[in-house]
């Protein structure tokens, strides 16, 4: 390069420009210099006559994205750390389906108890219970079978309303005068607690006496013993029970008195209207139909339990299972996502993101290339492109490795040709074609890296 260089200033220096001009001019303007050096094909000394082309290595590179969203807990590599397949890259943040995960996990286990059971049959608690529940039912039934015969038989008789009407007034009358007892009962129990609590006061206390000495009347002050006040102390609390208890008897005695006045007035009410009579006749058939239908399915219910599962309700059950184990698979397979592994083998050449970032799906998170095999772009001059052919051999050289040379081949040679340079703006200086060769290189060593300037020698022009 350097012996090109010199040529360059000595045809400079020929045209007339001073030897320190043209060296500025260099410095100024290399893709022109290079434009000279191509169209004057001026290589080394023993490379005389050799087609060589200038480019820059390229690798092919792979970016990393994650498919779902997330934050990013975990992103243990950095540029230009060299991974394997499948190595983690970068952890996303899981809480969230972990939880779904924990979910689907105990719907899977619910299903696969469910069809178990099924598969089991009835246990035999579960059988006397179904037997129990029909007897409840039978019973109801035969309840309510007895109040339509009853509700009918007032319905036809009337004079039974009338024996009921006296006998319900009789009941309202006792009610009454057993609340009254009850509240005065209550009453007596309030006043013994206060005199015991008094006494307990009184007591505690003490209670001054006057008792005749020979030396005249002497005061003094007693106070009881401790065991006279706690037996006064445990009068007072089972008082206080007992007055509680009355009064209770008392709400209960009222209870009972507005049952007794409600079902007196409910016997008036169908005395003096008769429709009322045949209302209560439909209403206890309703009830008496319904109890009926709740033997009915007490009795199926039984039934299924003896026979077991059908074969649908089995393929049902173990549907829903297997609906219930692709779904957990789903989550699982989803969770994985959220783990960044190396696609292949490679360098870190980019790594944009960092740890605690919230990225969404699709965002690259970094960029691995594959230096074990790399591309060498060049442009040939259309002149030139004729010389090359698919599959050729070409030694590439780098600055960073002088005197050392890297097979090659070409594997691409572009069918159309372009403009060079390509930052030249204006049509007049847009004056030769060129056609883009890549160069592939083996670098088990990775001793090349993308970036590098490169220069490809194809060998002698013939």
């Amino acid at each position: 390069m350097a012996k090109r260089i010199i040529v360059v200033i000595l045809v400079i220096a020929v045209l007339g420009v001073a030897a320190w001009q043209g060296y500025l001019f260099i410095q100024r303007e290399p893709e022109k210099v290079q434009q000279v050096l191509t169209e004057l094909e001026l290589t080394t000394g023993e490379q005389t006559n050799h087609l060589i082309a200038s480019g820059i290595i390229e690798a092919h590179q792979v970016e990393v994205a994650p498919e779902v969203g997330g934050i990013i807990v975990s992103l243990p590599v950095h540029e230009g750390d060299e991974v394997k397949k499948g190595q983690i890259l970068a952890v996303l943040d899981t809480d969230l389906i972990d939880a779904q995960l924990e979910q689907a996990a105990a719907g899977v286990a619910v299903a696969q108890a469910q069809l178990e059971l099924m598969k089991a049959g009835a246990r035999k608690e579960e059988l006397r219970q179904a037997e129990a529940a029909v007897r409840l039912a039978e019973a109801t039934r035969d309840a309510a079978r007895q109040a339509w015969e009853d509700a009918k038989a007032l319905r036809d008789n009337p004079q039974s309303l009338d024996l009921q009407l006296i006998s319900a007034r009789v009941e309202v009358a006792v009610a009454e005068k057993q609340v009254a007892a009850a509240e005065a009962n209550a009453r007596a129990m309030d006043m013994e607690h206060d005199m015991w609590g008094r006494t307990v006061k009184y007591l505690k206390a003490g209670f001054d006496v006057v008792k005749d000495t020979p030396y005249g009347k002497i005061g003094l002050h007693v106070t009881p013993g401790t065991d006279k006040i706690q037996a006064a102390n445990l009068q007072w609390n089972v008082s206080g029970q007992q007055a509680w208890e009355a009064w209770s008897k008392v709400e209960a005695a009222k209870a009972n008195l507005l049952a007794a006045q409600a079902r007196l007035r409910d016997l008036e009410a169908k005395r003096n209207n008769p429709i009322e009579l045949q209302i209560q006749v439909d209403e206890a058939e309703a009830r008496f139909h319904g109890a009926e239908a709740q033997v009915a399915q007490a009795q199926a219910a039984l039934e299924r339990l003896r026979e077991g599962a059908t074969k649908e309700q089995i393929d049902a059950a173990q549907a829903r299972l297997k609906q219930a184990e692709s779904a957990l698979d789903h989550l699982m397979a989803q969770r994985e996502k959220f783990t960044l592994r190396a696609p292949r083998s490679g360098v870190i050449v980019t790594r944009p993101a960092n740890r605690g970032e919230a990225v969404v799906a699709g965002t690259p998170l970094l960029k691995i290339a594959d230096l074990d095999q790399v591309t060498l772009t060049v442009y040939v001059p259309e002149d030139k492109i004729g010389l090359i052919r698919l599959g050729d051999k070409a030694n590439v050289s780098v600055d960073s490795f002088p005197g050392r040379t890297f097979p090659g081949r070409v594997t691409y040679i572009s069918d159309q040709a372009e403009f060079t340079p390509k930052n030249v703006q204006t049509t007049e200086e847009r004056v030769n074609m060129v056609f883009a060769v890549k160069i592939t290189l083996d670098n088990p060593n990775h001793d090349l890296k993308p970036g590098m300037p490169a220069d490809a020698d194809f060998g002698p022009i013939k």
